[in-house]
């Protein structure tokens, strides 16, 4: 893999040699070839993924078959990429990449979820929604468990009758995942799902619903390949770059399959860019902010109220617009994308989960007196909330950040009493001071306290790292230096986060093409690892793996997640250090 990642980096723009154009040209059938390889690759997954029903049992779940068809594809996709950059950067080249992500999202479309149930959670909110209530009132364990001969509020019974109406939904509620606290996703991603359960017929099978919310963000994610074409084309890059995000298995796992909402926010945030670099491109100076520049800011604030990340782009662009127009239209620039995100996130944080503990008499509400009828029930907390508190997965900086700051005690322990992991290397003294006075300071539990003061520092170093490439940014404003910018910052937001979900890593994909150092593309098929975790937690939960005293998930977290991100950093390390001996006056390859 590394030499295709290797031969990928010495390709040229998009304007080719015309001596090359006579001896590349038979390429464009090879190019065919892996197409349809990749495409019978996807409707194998399809097929496979059969085996994945929501009530199937873990051990009868092909895990394993899975990441190595998905490895498979991704050395096809780069060998694909290899072969395309050989060929004319014409439009023949961009309808052939254009139909092959088409017909391998529509290979995928039809699949089950493969290991992953947040769409019941869409469909659910989109049901609310389209119901006319605040999805983020009430949880879905709330709805599960009242009843008429309680004190429920009307919305509620409304909500519980959905479940009598359409069959469908009544399953769906029953999955939906943590349905104890209410709903993590913004209000654009909600409104997206109200209009997916608005088109779709009452009587609509699970399936038929699965399949139309898909399809609707499987068009968010056609629609971004769009979009990464006109950055190309703008940037005078080669039309085969696309194939990185149009090509790329991750992005059709997690989208065309897996069906997830971060469609809708890097769809926009491709948007906002283009309508930002649109602008940026004219020759001649302004005075303000053209029609072009105010929509890229109402754009980025929409992405963001489908996705929070895109506002990390921010200071870059305010800084473009600053330094161009001035610096009253970077602040007009800046005040038009707080407007429009305050606007659009009012619904989320103007609403108070509902308390049904107590009614505003003070009076004790009466919910069903089953088992499930919990207090999680009565006092929800919001999801958002709980995910910026505590939620990490499959993260390394952060983990060894964290890790090293909470004493023994507080340390997750599944192996025995002297469990720790094993780049823990800060004393266990240390620790305990230092988290015990945290602790007595904040007013918080230990684990909190710790996860709080990791998050500090890695957003410290974030706010570091964005600062210094809106500044690279400013001092060389082309479009290929701002959108090279824009990649490094999402990416490494991404990397000092807590939570690196694989389909996270989507959000940095349509600005990879123009990235520099070509290590980064190692991270779509590394990240495909974290699907080894379900195989440790089911076929390993009390298991020490491969000699080490590490069982199941554990094994995961603390071997397989630093290999998984230690790999990509450490040849994004020597990519660094062997260009910086090498000669500067070399152009780039890119």
């Amino acid at each position: 893999m590394d030499h295709v990642v290797e031969s990928v980096a010495v390709e040229g723009r998009a304007s080719p040699h015309p001596r090359r154009l006579t001896s590349v040209r038979p390429g464009s059938g090879r190019l065919v070839a892996l197409l349809l390889a990749q495409l019978c690759a996807y409707i194998g997954l399809n097929a496979c993924s059969a085996r994945f029903p929501y009530e199937s049992a873990t051990d009868q779940r092909p895990i394993a078959f899975v990441i190595g068809v998905l490895v498979g594809i991704f050395v096809l996709h780069l060998l694909s990429l290899r072969l395309a950059l050989r060929l004319p950067s014409n439009r023949q080249l961009q309808a052939l990449i254009f139909i092959g992500a088409v017909g391998f999202r529509s290979a995928l479309l039809t699949s089950h979820p493969i290991q992953e149930v947040d769409i019941y959670r869409y469909l659910w909110d989109g049901a609310v929604a389209a119901e006319g209530i605040n999805p983020y009132r009430y949880s879905p364990l709330q709805v599960r468990t009242t009843s008429e001969d309680g004190i429920a509020t009307p919305e509620l019974l409304r909500l519980r009758d959905l479940g009598s109406r359409s069959p469908a939904i009544a399953t769906v509620l029953t999955r939906v995942h943590f349905g104890q606290f209410t709903t993590v996703y913004p209000p654009v991603s909600q409104a997206v799902f109200a209009a997916a359960a608005l088109v779709t017929p009452p009587d609509a099978s699970l399936s038929t619903r699965l399949t139309i919310l898909k399809g609707i963000l499987v068009a968010f994610d056609l629609l971004t390949l769009g979009l990464v074409m006109q950055l190309l084309h703008l940037a005078r890059r080669h039309q085969a770059w696309s194939i990185l995000y149009g090509w790329c298995p991750l992005v059709l796992k997690e989208f065309a399959n897996s069906g997830h909402l971060d469609a809708i926010a890097v769809c926009l945030t491709a948007g906002a860019a283009l309508l930002f670099l649109c602008d940026h491109g004219c020759v001649e100076r302004k005075q303000g902010l053209s029609r072009s520049m105010l929509l890229s800011s109402m754009t980025l604030a929409l992405a963001t109220g489908a996705k929070l990340y895109p506002a990390v782009l921010i200071p870059l662009l305010c800084l473009l617009s600053a330094r161009r127009y001035g610096l009253r239209s970077g602040v007009v620039y800046a005040g038009v994308f707080g407007l429009t995100l305050a606007v659009v996130m009012s619904p989320m944080l103007g609403t108070q989960p509902a308390d049904l503990s107590t009614n505003t008499a003070g009076e004790h509400q009466t919910l069903s007196s089953g088992p499930s009828a919990t207090d999680a029930s009565l006092r929800p907390e919001s999801g958002l909330t709980v995910f910026l508190r505590q939620w990490e997965m499959n993260d390394l900086i952060f983990m060894l950040i964290v890790e090293n700051l909470r004493p023994p005690a507080a340390q997750d322990s599944t192996s025995g009493p002297d469990y720790e992991p094993w780049f823990v290397v800060a004393p266990s003294w240390i620790r305990t001071e230092l988290s015990n006075r945290l602790s007595t300071s904040s007013g918080l539990p230990i684990r909190q306290v710790t996860f709080a003061a990791t998050r500090f520092i890695t957003l410290a170093v974030f706010v570091v790292i964005a600062a210094l490439l809106a500044r690279r940014a400013a001092v060389d404003p082309d479009a290929i230096s701002i959108l090279r910018c824009a990649f490094l910052t999402i990416a490494w937001f991404w990397a000092l986060s807590p939570t690196q979900n694989p389909w996270y890593w989507t959000w940095a994909l349509p600005f990879l093409p123009f990235a520099r150092s070509r290590s980064w593309v190692l991270i779509s098929g590394l990240l495909l690892l974290y699907y080894s975790r379900f195989v440790l937690l089911y076929d390993f939960k009390d298991v020490s793996v491969l000699f080490t005293a590490y069982k199941g998930e554990d094994f995961f977290h603390y071997v397989v997640v630093p290999v998984e991100h230690g790999c990509w950093m450490l040849c994004l390390g020597l990519e660094t250090f062997g260009r910086r001996g090498s000669v500067r006056s070399l152009p780039e390859s890119e």
